[in-house]
């Protein structure tokens, strides 16, 4: 999960936890609110039922009562029956008896309360409640206030990830092999600090695979020139047997310049891949050649066994170079000095009959690794060629060292 989908769900939940807040309050205070207007009407209910009751006085003569109702925003209606049947024709709100008979019953208008007072089954007043209910404006501007914020600091949030996320592509074509990138920041907070650090060390690679290639390239293009003299020595060589030999070994070096400068453009992920289907005998045949071996020595020291005509989708050139390496370590690493290659439906299987590794396999794909007497170098250039090319190696011992290329 991104880090952006974490401060989402962190800032969702802040939302969920303010909004059930602030209804949970708002839901209090209108619990609260209906609370005090029945116990303010109940309390007004007792009042006019007990003046009613003590004073035995008509209502329209009580001047004083309609005065005290008045001042407590209450409106005297006409006690007739258009009115009555008017406000019974509303929703009631409650109902409750009180003493002496008494009964008040509220109902609740689009605006305003309607009060009927009766005793004994009569109706003997109606008031409407002029009081306006308050709405709790401070409870929704606090929610408001609190989403502006939550908002604010979401928005200040995700801007400050910008550079992170830029920082995160920078780095993406870093992987895809473009080091020209430069991830320099002028900002002062971490992901700055951590933007230029990632920069400087980018800065330094840069310049360590720049001084690698041009020392490479340069050992390459000084030794093609002694070569290229030999080839043209060798003509002078009347002995057809020594001129054989001077050949023979003037192209293994130029085979041998021609793979590195392969291993050199791969692990500087500056080689193209050609992908294209061959078959795999074809791929094995070119990485004998690769070995420069005759066919005595082919014969004494090479098995091929086909029992499958597997095509592959694969780099010709790459994959030939892997399968040299395997089968000269192969090779080299057996008493016999004999290899045997397997082609089977779905892989390849390289074997010998030397001693089992003693370290772990994947120690041995470490460059100048010391498991070997060699230089180290082979299965770490093997495996880097497979795994750019998509192909598994795996490595089993059943009384001889099995190595096997899947597809």
């Amino acid at each position: 999960m991104s880090l952006y989908h974490k401060i989402r769900i962190i800032f969702l939940v802040a939302f969920l936890f303010t909004s059930a807040f602030f209804g949970l309050f708002l839901f209090i205070h209108h619990n609260t609110q209906q609370h005090d207007i029945q116990k303010r009407y109940m309390q007004t209910a007792r009042f006019v039922l007990v003046n009613l009751h003590n004073n035995n006085t008509v209502l329209s003569h009580d001047s004083q009562l309609v005065e005290i109702l008045k001042d407590n925003n209450f409106k005297l209606l006409p006690n007739s029956p258009e009115t009555i049947s008017d406000i019974k024709s509303l929703p009631l709100a409650f109902s409750r008896k009180t003493p002496n008979n008494g009964k008040v019953e509220v109902y609740q208008g689009e605006k305003n309360h309607y009060l009927v007072f009766g005793v004994n089954d009569k109706i003997v007043m109606v008031l409407e409640d002029l009081s306006t209910k308050k709405f709790a404006w401070e409870i929704i501007f606090g929610y408001a206030v609190s989403l502006v914020f939550l908002i604010m600091l979401y928005l200040w949030l995700t801007g400050s990830l910008k550079p992170l996320k830029a920082l995160q592509t920078q780095i993406q074509k870093v992987v895809n092999g473009d080091l020209s990138v430069s991830t320099y920041s002028n900002a002062t907070d971490e992901v700055g600090q951590v933007a230029n650090a990632f920069d400087a060390a980018l800065r330094k690679i840069e310049t360590l695979i720049n001084s690698r290639q041009l020392f490479l390239r340069t050992i390459m293009h000084e030794l093609k020139t002694p070569i290229a003299k030999g080839v043209i020595l060798t003509e002078f060589v009347e002995n057809a047997d020594i001129k054989k030999g001077y050949e023979s070994v003037f192209e293994r070096l130029e085979l041998l310049i021609e793979e590195f400068s392969k291993i050199e453009q791969m692990l500087s992920s500056n080689y193209k891949l050609k992908i294209a289907s061959y078959s795999m005998i074809d791929i094995v045949e070119q990485a004998i050649e690769l070995m420069i071996l005759d066919e005595e020595e082919i014969l004494q020291h090479i098995t091929i066994v086909q029992n499958s005509k597997l095509i592959v989708n694969s780099d010709f050139d790459l994959l030939s170079l892997a399968f040299k390496n395997l089968i000269s370590n192969a090779i080299a690493y057996s008493p016999s000095h004999h290899a045997t290659i397997r082609i089977e439906n779905n892989s390849v299987i390289i074997e010998n009959d030397g001693k089992q590794f003693t370290q772990d396999i994947q120690s041995c794909f470490i460059p100048f690794h010391t498991s070997s007497n060699g230089s180290g170098l082979g299965l770490y250039i093997v495996k880097n060629i497979l795994d750019l090319l998509s192909h598994k190696l795996k490595y089993v011992y059943d009384n001889k060292n099995i190595f096997i290329i899947e597809f």
